[in-house]
């Protein structure tokens, strides 16, 4: 796949902004094995719509992920469209409960007997009282103590039966997750928001399988986590890139790394995927779905010539009546 994109043409009198949202797979660099060709796809699917509509997209903006972002708006060069990334930290919203009232509905983040996530958060740090009474999710240092062995605490949770959790499991960071996105979404569909662009049009990244149908609502105004939902008043596209070895996206690594049912062991390699990883992957990575680094094979010493002297010396000496040197 090419790694340049085609310069747009057309009218620049409207201010075009275009909203890209990679979902499942495709938003997660972990899981793209060619960011090139991803940023290909991506510019290509904006020129596509640009050609379209016959105008310039002055304004790229990718939900989620900064490095895609980065990789598109290299690809575009300085005569391409402004782009960006934006995101809600998911932390932000675990303490969030149901909201309801006239016209709107909003499930809880927390439900009902769930502890407030501060009560997680001391349970792995060393935190007085005053600090757990001044804990706030909208300060960034109180949510950088929502580290990996925090939310583990609430993943070990799924062993237990649900009277047991205390904070809710994995669903919880699950919610989470699902309502920075979806809020994120509204937050540049709506132009309630002066500091950010609002985006007119839509082309959603699918990664083959229904990952995608959420962003598909929320585009739509079918937004379960806000209030009021916003819809892009433009052109709603989608665009699947390929998986598989060769593919853009590294569907042989994320279900090694799935502790989800279809998820697949190291045994159930093909020997093209095996190859395939070792050669994109560093040692590291190789470790940690299972592999291990390949050892070099152990270099296999020439055999010393056997000395055929000494036997021949000793039956000449026999012959002769003397003994052979030990």
């Amino acid at each position: 796949m090419s790694a340049t994109s085609t310069p747009q043409t057309g009218s620049t009198d409207s201010n075009n902004t275009v909203l890209v949202i990679p979902t499942g797979i495709a938003g997660n660099p972990r899981y793209i094995a060619d960011m090139d060709a991803m940023a290909d796809e991506i510019c290509s699917a904006v020129n596509g719509l640009a050609g379209n509509l016959g105008q310039s997209m002055d304004e790229v903006v990718v939900r989620g992920s900064y490095e895609i972002a980065e990789a598109v708006g290299e690809m575009f060069g300085s005569d391409g469209p402004d782009v960006d990334s934006y995101s809600l930290d998911f932390r932000m919203f675990l303490d969030d409960p149901a909201e309801s009232g006239s016209g709107y509905s909003v499930e809880g983040v927390a439900q009902d007997g769930d502890k407030p996530i501060v009560a997680a958060v001391a349970q792995v740090h060393d935190m007085t009282a005053d600090e757990i009474e001044a804990f706030d999710l909208s300060d960034r240092d109180d949510r950088n103590l929502i580290n990996y062995e925090v939310l583990e605490l609430l993943e070990n949770e799924n062993s237990l039966d649900e009277s047991e959790r205390e904070f809710g499991g994995s669903a919880r960071i699950g919610r989470a997750k699902a309502k920075s996105k979806a809020k994120a979404t509204e937050r540049l569909l709506s132009d309630y928001f002066d500091s950010l662009a609002t985006a007119e049009h839509v082309i959603i990244i699918e990664d083959g399988t229904d990952s995608y149908t959420h962003a598909a609502g929320d585009v739509r105004g079918q937004n379960d986590w806000v209030k009021f939902a916003s819809k892009a008043p433009g052109e709603i596209r989608s665009v699947r890139p390929s998986g598989g070895v060769g593919g853009v996206l590294d569907w042989t690594r994320a279900l090694l790394e799935s502790n989800r049912e279809g998820g697949i062991e190291v045994e159930d390699l093909t020997d093209e995927q095996e190859a395939d990883l070792r050669e994109r992957l560093s040692d590291e990575d190789l470790e940690n779905v299972g592999l291990g680094v390949e050892q070099p094979a152990e270099p296999v010493e020439p055999e010393t010539p056997q000395d055929d002297s000494r036997p021949v010396a000793a039956e000449a000496a026999a012959v002769a009546g003397n003994p052979a040197d030990d």
